[in-house]
């Protein structure tokens, strides 16, 4: 890790723990209860996440293949061009536009990441959310006001991370959820 990864990583890590004593000191937040619902209603509660991300990460490519692929298809052109060459000139040429794509693809990769977190949050903010599916609807209405706001900001926040991530993500947790339950049944079978 660079010096400036470090200090940025201290700083969220500070930044999050002050967050987190300010909400106590402010809040004095009650315990959120989970419903007390199977695994099984679980999956089905995230599943309909799984290709809500899947939605989302397909019209991404659409919109980036669209937006950002002619100026790419130009650039591995040229690369193959100066490829063909075979000469010292060609050499540096060369090296300078294989660092031009990986520029030009890495600000691709930033911008549909962006593009997508973005995407995420405002679906997530519509109020389709992860979290707050898991928690039992009674508890979750007695808590104080503010610290119901606190809960739902955290869901658009994980929710809206969890579709930008892609539909591999929430497939993973899905398929852990379905091993512990599969597990769950061999060992009361057993």
């Amino acid at each position: 890790m660079t010096t400036s990864s470090i200090r940025e990583t201290s700083g969220v890590m500070i930044a999050s723990a002050l967050a987190v004593a300010l909400i106590i000191i402010v809040a004095h937040p009650d315990v959120v209860s989970f419903s007390s619902n199977d695994v099984g209603d679980y999956i089905t509660a995230i599943t309909p996440l799984f290709f809500l991300a899947l939605f989302v990460e397909r019209a991404l490519e659409v919109f980036v293949a669209v937006w950002r692929s002619p100026a790419s298809d130009r650039l591995e052109l040229e690369l193959n061009y100066l490829k063909a060459q075979a000469n010292p000139e060609a050499a540096k040429a060369l090296q300078a536009k294989e660092g031009d794509l990986l520029s030009y693809k890495s600000r691709t990769r930033n911008i549909a990441y962006a593009v997508s977190v973005s995407a995420g949050l405002v679906i997530s903010a519509l109020g389709i959310r992860a979290i707050q599916m898991l928690l039992d609807a009674d508890s979750f209405a007695e808590l104080p006001d503010l610290q119901r706001v606190l809960v739902q900001i955290a869901d658009v926040i994980i929710t809206g991370a969890l579709i930008a991530g892609s539909a591999d993500g929430i497939h993973r947790i899905l398929s852990a959820m379905t091993s512990f339950v599969d597990s769950a049944k061999n060992r009361a079978k057993g």
